[in-house]
């Protein structure tokens, strides 16, 4: 008969014996939101993670580059992570190295630069916080679902997609 666990948040969780005593008992803390503020002593924590596919501009032909990128969020009392990361495929390692942007309205950000090797083309790229990286455009919070291309060294986008959602 639960709707969601949210209604508890903030209230106190009971073990109970058969005869129905309190043998244990605790607090239940509140449930944040991954842009919620957190705090030490808190013991609550939110994460949020997605990925989403980057694929060839309409109109391109004689192409296998394909792509993936995943985001993940995680709020917790202590600290806050923030990761994403590219793999791609298929792309020419002779014309990179390739750019990494995400487009917000007529502003650009740049999320970092994909070196590609090998027959395949393969390449990747993580930024993460916990390596001390900076998130380029502020926050993953502030790139979730903007527009994402990647573009080889001439500028010529090879792949498009979405930055994952996170909320």
């Amino acid at each position: 008969g639960v709707g969601s666990l949210d209604e508890f948040g903030g209230g106190t969780m009971e073990v109970r014996d058969a005869d129905g005593n309190a043998v244990l008992s605790g607090d239940v803390p509140d449930f944040i939101d991954v842009d919620d503020e957190n705090e030490a002593g808190s013991h609550a924590a939110a994460r949020a993670k997605d990925k989403s596919r980057l694929t060839p501009p309409a109109g391109a032909e004689d192409t296998e580059a394909l792509g993936i990128m995943l985001a993940k969020y995680v709020n917790r009392p202590r600290n806050l992570r923030e990761l994403y990361g590219v793999k791609v495929v298929g792309l020419d390692p002779d014309a990179g190295p390739y750019a990494l942007v995400a487009i917000d309205g007529a502003t650009e950000i740049d999320l970092g630069e994909i070196e590609t090797d090998g027959r395949r083309g393969r390449g990747r790229l993580r930024v993460d916080t916990k390596d001390e990286d900076e998130i380029p455009g502020g926050s993953l919070l502030d790139l979730s679902q903007l527009d994402v291309e990647v573009r080889d060294a001439s500028g010529t986008v090879v792949l498009v997609g979405r930055f994952p959602r996170i909320e």
